[in-house]
C-alpha cells in the first residue's frame, strides 16, 4: 500500500513536471512567433521608408536599420524569406507556434501607391 502511495506521487510529479514543461515550451514559441510578427511589420515600415528614399525596394532586408521591437532578435531574419524585383517586394515566413505562413506584399503590387506610413498610425500594409 505505502509503496503504491508513493508510486502514484511519483507520477504525480512527472505529470506535472511534463504538463509545466509543455506549457513553458508553447510560451516560448508564443513569444518568438509574435517577435517575427513585430520584425515582419517593422520590415514593411522600413522598406517603404527605403523606397520613398531610393525609389525602390532594396535587394535584402540586411540594409534596413532594425531595431527589433517586441523581442524580436537578428535571429528572427533567417527564418523571414524576402524577395523583391525593386517594384515590389513580398515577405513570408511560417509561425512558429501556429504554423499559419504570414505573408505580406507591398501595396504597390496591389495596384496602390506607397509612401512611408505614419508611426502613429500603423504601417500601410496588412498581414494576411
Amino acid at each position: 500500500m505505502k509503496l503504491t502511495i508513493q508510486l502514484l506521487g511519483v507520477i504525480a510529479l512527472l505529470a506535472i513536471g511534463l504538463v509545466i514543461g509543455t506549457m513553458w515550451h508553447t510560451a516560448k514559441l508564443i513569444a518568438k512567433e509574435s517577435g517575427q510578427r513585430a520584425l515582419i511589420d517593422e520590415s514593411c515600415r522600413l522598406l517603404e521608408e527605403y523606397k520613398f528614399k531610393h525609389g525602390m525596394y532594396p535587394g535584402k532586408l540586411g540594409v534596413l536599420p532594425f531595431t527589433y521591437p517586441d523581442g524580436g532578435q537578428p535571429e528572427l531574419l533567417k527564418d523571414i524569406v524576402y524577395s523583391s524585383s525593386g517594384k515590389v517586394f513580398t515577405i513570408s515566413a511560417v509561425g512558429y507556434s501556429s504554423g499559419r505562413r504570414i505573408e505580406v506584399s507591398s501595396r504597390a503590387e496591389q495596384g496602390v501607391a506607397t509612401q512611408p506610413a505614419d508611426p502613429q498610425m500603423g504601417h500601410s500594409d496588412g498581414v494576411r
